[in-house]
């Protein structure tokens, strides 16, 4: 079941992705087996945050990454909820403006950054942050 699942949100992701005219570039691309590896850069696991954030991550792959989708999770009634999400096709993968204005102070947020390589093999990087509006 637990497949199934995991299965169903893979594939929402990537009607999201298309939907959202996030596909990147379409052109050839070899056989691949390598997921990207990806790693939030900005901000860090733990920090305390307030205003407008900007995420960064460092995405890499053998042949080409094809999207990176940043999504941020605030936790109602110890249920994770995706409050917002985005994607970027070019370097440097940010998404710039988010205002943590909108959580709860001392709320913890959830930073996902995904991404996808040109066979749509999967890798992601994931942080909580504090949020304070003092």
């Amino acid at each position: 079941m637990k497949y199934v699942a995991l299965m169903f949100s893979v594939l929402i992701v990537i009607v999201t992705l298309l939907s959202h005219g996030c596909s990147g570039d379409d052109g050839a691309w070899e056989n691949d087996s390598i997921p990207p590896e990806v790693c939030i850069t900005s901000p860090h696991d733990g920090d305390t945050v307030r205003g407008y954030l900007v995420i960064t991550a460092s995405v890499t792959d053998d042949v080409a990454v094809r999207v990176v989708y940043f999504q941020f999770f605030a936790q109602e009634n110890k249920t994770w909820q995706r409050v917002f999400s985005d994607c970027d096709t070019d370097e440097p993968y940010e998404y710039r403006s988010l205002d943590v204005g909108q959580f709860r102070d001392s709320s913890q947020v959830k930073i996902r950054v995904s991404a996808y390589d040109m066979a749509y093999n999967l890798n992601s990087d994931e942080i909580y942050v504090v949020v304070m509006n003092w």
